[in-house]
């Protein structure tokens, strides 16, 4: 009896601190109003009714109610208590009494939008554009597959039987040579779902001739480099580059006759063969992409006996910078001397700055160009690179911008750059400035990634070691406990009888048992959609400003960010924020939420966006007071280019969050289905 009577003083107490207390003796006998929700649940879908029922104690009481909604836009309930939920959002259904209307009770709902139920796909059907199931090398098929029923998702995975004869992108088929080939279509995520085509290809027929090549004059460099586009050209020279050969089969090369060189853009290799060393007739168009002058659409290729040699231009005494004096030795070779100022290697084409007499000039090193191991190569050099040391170069000289191009000077040979020595003190420094830890692993994680080498520093030995059996220093194995663990990994590196060490603390976070609920969900995928370049009307680009999006919708912050779905964006569904690392915490890339409310866990996919390099960090700053004062989690980096999940546990009482790259970590990392859970 005890044990009853306890329970229901708890739950007068409960009740009475729920309801408005009465101003006057009237009603001061009532001790509260129940609300009853018998399915007991606070995260309801559009489009679901819910019965509440409303009891009045002590029972005795008159028991009618008035019902009201504090947000018809998202929930209205009739006069006996049936809540039906409209649209996204947090409303209140509040219980007054009909007989004592200062005293009433509310109960809070979440409304989400109901989770899309998925359509199986049955069948996958694939046509080609007016039935074309054969070609000649160098023209394409345009293949269409669609998914059937029609209400599946209409996504599918693209294969070729034999990549050395064709590729298959977004349906689009390149031959390269002649064969047949199987082009299979498959529904995303079912591989028994499929449908397939057969194609072949045929020998090419050589360009037709437009233009009375033979007794066409040579132009000279500076006709070649003024020449309008779609002007015809003819030159001639010897062939000192070639870049692989594409997809299509075709390939860039530079020919240069004397000191002065020459760019064909796109030659089909079917048609015309190109070998570095052998000297060429050549004609075709003049096309100015951007300030790279290119002979395109040739049309007239003829290897010739004749002894014409090429010589590096020692690069002149003048303003790398100034296009003008550039241009003189457009798409020709120059060496010389300059002065590492910065580098940030990536996985795709990217720009270095170093100081050529006396100014910053932009060199380019750029993948399209050259092989993957001469790329790779490159990259190591100037991965293990020191800012302030002089190299020696050998490059070409091109021009690249919209508007105004900026002249660039592009590596296309690891043999063509040579770094000065420098002391073992300052090369260990340095190599011991490339390294970076994640600073937390939540239990979502079971491994780190722990360099055991650093590229561009073959000849320094790594060694770590660990204070703590949680983390595995030679494997990056991560073993949680069941409270947070505060773990010291010491780094090594030793070269010609010198070493440095440093420390890195790493917060190992605790098993998590806890059961979390959605509060706010934030996919963009509501976002509106994407403009020519890919990226959504709503936030185009990288400039500060608010978007209101999400589920519920409120509104987010978005500084250095945008949202985006191009070949380069790593995404669900529709879209995903791009955000970008800035050089001070003011100017790096923030998404913060602007309205308060309880948060205890963020959650959200992460991946390194297009080839940038891995190594970007992300860290979530939290607030308890609406924003006034921020305190920060420990950060994660951000290693690889597939979405992964990340979660973040906050203290109690965080009221608002924002999701913020570390300055100076990176280039730019893609954000998806933040999650704000309790």
């Amino acid at each position: 009896m005890k044990k009853v009577l306890l329970i229901f003083s708890m739950f007068l107490i409960f009740g009475i601190a729920g309801c408005t207390a009465p101003d006057n003796g009237e009603v001061s006998s009532i001790q509260g109003i129940e609300i009853i929700n018998e399915s007991n649940t606070r995260v309801v879908y559009v489009g679901e009714t819910v019965q509440l029922e409303a009891k009045i104690y002590p029972e005795h009481f008159d028991q009618n109610v008035n019902w009201t909604s504090s947000n018809k836009a998202v929930a209205v309930v009739d006069e006996e208590g049936l809540v039906t939920l409209l649209a996204p959002g947090k409303v209140e259904i509040v219980a007054t009494s009909v007989n004592h209307k200062k005293v009433s009770q509310k109960y809070a709902f979440v409304v989400e939008n109901k989770p899309k139920e998925e359509v199986v796909p049955q069948s996958v059907t694939i046509t080609a554009t007016n039935g074309m199931t054969t070609c000649k090398v160098g023209e394409k098929i345009n293949l269409t597959a669609v998914v059937n029923p029609f209400n599946a998702s209409q996504k599918v995975e693209w294969s070729c039987s034999d990549p050395t004869i064709a590729s298959v992108v977004r349906g689009i088929v390149t031959p390269v040579k002649e064969g047949t080939v199987t082009i299979t279509a498959n529904a995303k995520g079912y591989s028994d779902v499929y449908a397939t085509i057969e194609l072949t290809f045929e020998k090419s027929d050589n360009p037709v001739l437009t233009k009375d090549w033979p007794n066409m004059p040579f132009a000279s460099h500076t006709e070649y480099f003024n020449a309008d586009d779609e002007d015809p050209l003819k030159v001639k020279g010897v062939v000192v580059h070639v870049s692989p050969v594409d997809d299509a089969g075709n390939v860039n090369y530079i020919i240069q006759n004397g000191n002065r060189g020459y760019y064909v853009y796109k030659q089909s290799t079917y048609s015309f063969p190109v070998e570095v060393g052998k000297v060429y007739e050549v004609g075709g168009f003049k096309k100015n992409y951007n300030g790279l002058a290119e002979i395109v659409d040739v049309e007239y290729f003829q290897e010739i006996e004749e002894n014409i040699s090429y010589e590096i231009n020692p690069f002149p005494n003048i303003n790398p910078t100034d296009l003008n004096a550039m241009n003189e030795y457009h798409t020709s070779f120059v060496s010389g001397k300059a002065v590492l100022e910065s580098v940030q290697v990536s996985n795709k084409a990217y720009n270095f700055y170093a100081t050529l007499n006396g100014v910053s000039a932009t060199f380019r090193v750029d993948p399209a160009y050259m092989s993957t191991e001469e790329f790779t190569a490159i990259t190591n050099i100037l991965s293990g690179a020191i800012a302030g040391v002089e190299f020696e170069f050998t490059a070409f000289v091109t021009a690249y911008g919209y508007g105004t191009p900026k002249p660039q000077i592009q590596l296309l040979s690891s043999k063509d750059i040579k770094f000065a020595a420098v002391e073992t003190e300052v090369l260990l420094e340095t190599a011991l400035s490339k390294i970076q830890i994640s600073e937390s692993v939540s239990h979502l994680k079971d491994s780190i990634t722990i360099p055991q080498s650093i590229p561009g520093f073959d000849n320094i030995q790594v060694k770590w070691e660990s204070d703590n059996s949680a983390i595995n220093p030679l494997t990056g194995q991560v073993t949680h406990g069941e409270s947070d663990i505060t773990v010291t990994l010491t780094l090594t590196l030793s070269a010609d009888g010198k070493s440095v060490s440093k420390d890195f603390t790493v917060l190992v976070g605790a098993l998590n048992n806890k059961e979390y609920h959605t509060v706010v969900e934030f996919d963009v995928d509501d976002a509106l959609d994407g403009n020519s370049w890919g990226n959504s009307e709503s936030k185009p680009g990288y400039k500060e400003g608010t978007v209101v999006l999400g589920t519920p919708a409120h509104t987010w912050l978005l500084r250095n960010a945008l949202i985006a779905a191009t070949a380069q964006d790593k995404y669900q569904d529709k879209f995903a924020i791009r955000a970008q690392a800035g050089a001070s915490a003011a100017e790096t890339a923030r998404i913060e939420i602007q309205q308060d409310g309880e948060y205890n866990c963020v959650e959200l996919l992460a991946a390194i966006y297009g080839g940038d390099a891995a190594g970007i960090q992300i860290k979530v700053e939290y607030s308890f007071d609406q924003g006034t004062t921020w305190q920060s989690t420990e950060s994660v980096i951000i290693e690889t280019s597939t979405l992964e999940t990340y979660q973040f546990i906050l203290p109690e009482g965080v009221k608002r969050i924002a999701i913020v790259v570390v300055e100076n970590t990176g280039r730019r990392v893609n954000i998806d289905e933040i999650k704000l859970l309790k």
